[in-house]
């Protein structure tokens, strides 16, 4: 039996637990709290992009409140909610993954409702979460009381410097440094791309240029065997093991099952269906086996399960990919049948395979096949630029991910405000698409998708002077000023004399509120001991003099 427990993991919190931040609604207004002052609330959802580690938050509350986690999968099929007081249910959106989604939630409901336990935490992808129809289906649960809707924030530098300090690095602000220093920014938001991004620098020094490159080292580097007493032992090739992984995620992906069943006695109890059996694949046991046994999937003896759901996505994707372009067999998979295994009737991804469907994309873009890159942008290339990479992709498919983004849905960012990853679009051969949006009389959210794209991704030279005008212009609304303000400054050889002069011009216009607002946003990111009492006291008597706002 392989038990791989103890292994080499990937779980921050067992050195470095976090009261985490969050946001939420109180009486109509969005604040910012610790996860811990949630305590006095009954009823929490916890929202969160993948990745961002709504899980381990909830083994930490569990932790600290004696209680113990349950998936929302478990709670179902058997083991008792009522341990203690409250309850810590994760992974609601992979529970009712597939069919009857809505039935799954009221059973849910129900099922905590007959447990007698008087609180409840549940995690939930923020993209799966229904909002208002799923507030109804947990009315019952909750006794009619209000739930308190959180969303998990992207890591601060504190933060993300305590995990780095947990996962061992010596100086972990230079480290943060750097990171941003190579336009690797975004990865520092995530705990899971952070970790990845620490993985693969700490183990040749060298730096990935894309979210893309990011996974593909760092799976590379997590197949490899971590244990010095076991390093010279007999082992199948790297490639051959990624390959098994990259299967192996991809049944379990596509099925909808809970974990991996490696072994030759009969899966039993409730969740025996909920089980991929590997010696019913079309992959060599031992193979897997060695596959199982590495930091890429967790479990004990017979049960396994990826170590953590964006991996496996990643792999499954490349796994697809290989197949549809014949690198490994030589033979051809049809990409209509490739797509029609991880899509739904509108030919969109459902939520529980968006990552595989992104991740297929770059992929198939990575092994020169744009025209099925493009086709599956073209269906859904939100999904796309959401959850995979958009670096990944040649000129013509991060244009068609321009272009197609709100093809279907103007507001296909609504639900988005914590995603980091919008900095792969940009690049020089998109500037004339990027002026082209930016310069359209209809205020949309493809333009704050190129603005956040040029806030995260490397500055583009031919975008300084759009981004300048529009941080200085009235007539622009605040928040395109704000991302074009930081764009700009990002890509200047002196960020701090170009943030001061940007304060000194907005200094010289009509003073209002967003102006105001604006000159704050930027002095924010000066530190605070090289700021002067004569810049706060100007932007407050600037503030002061304003007439008071007209009531609503």
């Amino acid at each position: 039996m392989i038990d791989n427990c103890n292994k080499y993991y990937l779980r921050y919190m067992i050195k470095t637990p976090l009261d985490r931040r969050v946001s939420v609604a109180l009486e109509g207004e969005i604040v910012e709290l610790r996860l811990s002052e949630l305590r006095g609330m009954p009823y929490v959802v916890l929202l969160g992009e993948p990745g961002i580690g709504k899980s381990t938050a909830l083994e930490y509350e569990a932790s600290q409140e004696d209680g113990e986690l349950l998936t929302c999968r478990e709670a179902m099929n058997g083991i008792p909610i009522a341990i203690s007081s409250t309850a810590y249910l994760d992974a609601l959106d992979e529970y009712r993954a597939g069919e009857n989604g809505k039935d799954k939630l009221l059973q849910l409901a129900n099922a905590i409702t007959q447990s007698g336990v008087a609180r409840w935490r549940i995690t939930c992808r923020a993209e799966d979460w229904r909002a208002a129809a799923d507030l109804l289906a947990m009315r019952r649960a909750a006794k009619n009381q209000p739930i308190t809707v959180a969303h998990l924030l992207p890591l601060d530098d504190t933060e993300a410097e305590i995990i780095l300090s947990g996962l061992g690095e010596t100086d972990p602000e230079r480290f943060l440094a750097d990171a941003r220093a190579r336009g690797a920014g975004a990865f520092l938001e995530n705990p899971l791309s952070l970790q990845l991004l620490h993985s693969v620098v700490a183990s040749d020094g060298l730096w990935p240029s894309t979210r893309f490159e990011l996974f593909d080292r760092a799976i590379y580097a997590l197949v490899h065997e971590h244990d010095p007493q076991r390093v010279t032992d007999r082992r199948p090739p790297v490639d051959d093991i990624i390959d098994a992984a990259g299967q192996l995620s991809f049944y379990l992906l596509a099925t909808g099952a809970r974990a991996l069943w490696r072994s030759n006695a009969l899966a039993v109890g409730l969740l025996a269906n909920d089980f991929v059996i590997v010696q019913s694949l079309p992959i060599d046991t031992q193979l897997a086996g060695f596959s199982l046994d590495t930091a890429i999937f967790r479990g004990e003896g017979q049960s396994f399960e990826p170590s953590h759901r964006t991996i496996a996505e990643f792999l499954a994707g490349r796994f697809l990919a290989e197949r549809v372009t014949g690198q490994q067999t030589g033979v051809l998979f049809p990409l209509s049948r490739a797509t029609a295994l991880i899509t739904g009737n509108d030919q969109k991804a459902p939520s529980e395979l968006r990552g595989l469907y992104a991740w297929f994309a770059a992929q198939l873009s990575q092994r020169s096949d744009e025209k099925g890159a493009l086709r599956l942008i073209e269906r859904d290339a939100a999904t796309v630029l959401a959850y995979g990479d958009a670096a990944a992709f040649t000129t013509n498919g991060r244009r068609a991910i321009l272009v197609n983004l709100d093809r279907d849905d103007p507001f296909f960012l609504s639900s988005r405000d914590t995603i980091t990853v919008f900095g792969g679009l940009a690049g020089d051969d998109l500037v004339p698409d990027f002026l082209s949006i930016l310069d359209s009389d209809v205020t949309s959210h493809l333009q704050l998708t190129v603005l956040q794209a040029l806030a995260d991704g490397p500055p583009l030279a031919g975008m300084q002077i759009k981004l300048h005008d529009i941080a200085v212009s009235p007539s622009r609304p605040l928040w395109q000023r704000q991302r074009a303000a930081e764009a700009w400054v990002k890509g200047r050889s002196d960020p701090d004399t170009a943030r001061r002069g940007l304060i000194a011009e907005l200094s010289q216009t009509t003073k209002s509120y967003d102006q105001i607002s604006l000159r704050a946003e930027l002095l924010s990111d000066i530190p605070t001991r090289e700021l002067s009492h004569q810049e706060i006291s100007d932007l407050l008597s600037d503030l002061n003099d304003l007439p008071p706002a007209a009531d609503s």
